[in-house]
């Protein structure tokens, strides 16, 4: 009862509140009293029922009907409970659209990837990262210490109505049961207090849609987290995770309803594949039967995933918009030149290195190689390539394009640039000590190097202009008034895509320039140090870095 005086509240509320919001009262003042009138007119008796049927008649009731009808169901979809929701989910939760609310609640049995602490004045932690997406939704638990039992208790709110935009009204049990669009849940180890070194522990590929079969408000999942590619069979630990359905589902469906469906539709999708397959080793055929020296091309059809499932080579490849996080094709390139590979360290154990997939590779921020060798890219070249029928390979990839959403640049890249010439400088006064020299920092030296660093990338995106040319000439320019009469300069940039000075000094001393140039002897000898960090999306960076000394020959 107490329900349903609720549910007459919110009507009478939806009618005050249209009639208010459109100034419908004197309008159905004026057509009562013509429909009175015209009652009164016809018969000496007037029959309030008569008036009744023809003012649910009119246009103006009629259309007061339906927007009170609309706004009723919206009303009621917002009174759905909410209190188990954190304060900033809440206030995420738009009425009239359903969406699914994932806790990560802690880990279990994470033995194999504890590290511990060595000396507390470096800080050698490794952190355990949980990154979740659901097509075009991205979220990240913060980074924990890598203990056995990691508490990480956060929670994410996916809005489902997305899966299914041009859908208006919420979806319903049977509606969420055709969504096959499970959440990838990818397990990121990174080292250190920068967290510089990020290692990809586990994908996990979660089908959210077993929750609807379950009555009560809240699932309780446990994911087994395994290992990358070729140690798929290695136990990497447990995930508990909570599910929950704002609003709650009104009925629930048969636990047989569900898994049937998940597995007719896993059974066409096989089929598809097996199809495929067989098309493939026809292809095969035919391409090693053309020349006896195909079958000696590293020719890759297929290619195994994170998860060990071989998939089709062309599938790793989509199409991804990217909004205003990339500005042009240019930055676009030069974003996925700067992409940290993933170093042979970090590779699984075994005879074959996994690709990743799209989500998994925005979340690692990794790709597998960073070399193409040997390779003809002339297409239309029938000698050296084979094209596949466009109607096998069509049923294999997506046709639209991934909406996922890149991580904005980082806005710090002032501060990195700071902080790496601050500890080269002492890198270098420490260096030059130990051979016996004394060091002096021009300063005003290494500010006029920063024109000729932020050229250097305009120049790696755009290729190279007139622009880049008139600018080598303004540093030239500089340079004449800086550097005294009689001095000799020397300079030589680098770059790179890590945070780590000593690397850095590394790479500096690696380099016959470089060492020259830090090992400087002579009269009146000043270096100088400029470092310019550009950052790009989801936390990639590219640092500049010119060392330059000014000195007067002797003898």
């Amino acid at each position: 009862m107490a329900e349903e005086s609720i549910r007459v509240r919110s009507v009478e509320d939806a009618i005050r509140s249209e009639i208010e919001k459109e100034n419908l009262q004197s309008a159905i003042d004026k057509l009562i009293r013509e429909v009175v009138s015209e009652e009164a007119g016809q018969s000496s008796v007037v029959n309030p029922e008569s008036i009744v049927a023809r003012l649910l008649d009119s246009s103006t009731i009629q259309s007061l009907v339906q927007r009170v009808s609309a706004s009723s169901r919206k009303a009621q979809t917002s009174h759905f409970p909410t209190g188990n929701l954190p304060l900033h989910v809440q206030e995420q939760i738009v009425p009239g659209r359903r969406y699914l609310y994932l806790r990560v609640c802690n880990g279990r049995a994470f033995v194999d990837h504890l590290k511990v602490k060595t000396s507390p004045a470096v800080d050698n932690q490794s952190y355990l990262t949980f990154h979740l997406a659901l097509r075009s939704q991205r979220f990240e638990t913060h980074g924990v210490p890598c203990v056995c039992e990691p508490a990480i208790n956060e929670g994410f709110l996916f809005d489902l109505q997305l899966l299914k935009p041009d859908h208006g009204n919420i979806l319903d049990c049977s509606e969420l049961l055709t969504l096959d669009a499970p959440i990838t849940l990818a397990a990121v180890r990174q080292e250190g207090l920068h967290r510089t070194a990020t290692t990809l522990l586990s994908v996990y590929i979660l089908d959210w849609r077993s929750v609807l079969a379950r009555t009560s408000a809240t699932t309780k999942l446990v994911c087994h987290l395994m290992g990358i590619g070729s140690e798929q069979q290695v136990p990497v630990g447990l995930l508990d995770l909570e599910a929950t359905m704002f609003p709650s589902l009104e009925l629930s469906l048969q636990t047989t309803v569900v898994s049937e469906y998940i597995q007719e539709t896993n059974n066409r999708v096989g089929e598809r594949r097996r199809l495929f397959i067989a098309y493939a080793r026809q292809w095969w055929q035919e391409y090693t039967e053309a020349s006896s020296s195909h079958s000696l091309r590293p020719v890759r059809i297929f290619s195994m995933d994170e998860c060990g499932k071989n998939r089709f080579a062309c599938e790793f490849v989509q199409k991804l918009e990217v909004g205003r996080a990339l500005r042009s094709p240019e930055e676009a390139a030069r974003w996925i030149s700067i992409l940290p590979t993933t170093s042979a360290n970090q590779s699984p154990i075994g005879p074959c290195k996994p690709w990743y997939t799209l989500p998994t590779a925005l979340m690692v921020r990794s790709l597998a190689s960073d070399k193409v060798e040997y390779c003809n890219f002339f297409l239309d070249n029938s000698s050296s390539w084979k094209k596949m029928s466009d109607s096998a390979t069509s049923s294999m990839i997506e046709k639209v394009p991934c909406l996922m959403p890149l991580t904005p640049a980082s806005d710090d890249g002032n501060k990195r640039s700071v902080d790496m010439e601050v500890q080269l400088q002492v890198l270098i006064i420490e260096h030059r000590s130990d051979a016996g020299l004394s060091t002096q920092f021009n300063e005003h030296l290494g500010y006029i190097l920063t024109p000729a660093l932020w050229s250097y990338e305009r120049e790696a995106v755009n290729g190279g202009d007139n622009m880049e040319s008139r600018g080598a000439e303004l540093f030239s320019a500089a340079l004449m008034h800086t550097v005294p009469d009689g001095h000799t300069f020397k300079a030589f940039p680098f770059h790179f895509t890590h945070r780590s000075p000593r690397r850095a000094f590394n790479t500096i001393l690696n380099s016959s320039i470089g060492r020259e140039i830090v090992e400087c002897r002579g009269d009146r000898v000043t270096l100088a140090i400029r470092s310019v960090t550009v950052c790009y999306p989801e936390h990639v960076f590219v640092t500049w870095l010119m060392v330059a000394c000014s000195y007067r020959p002797v003898g």
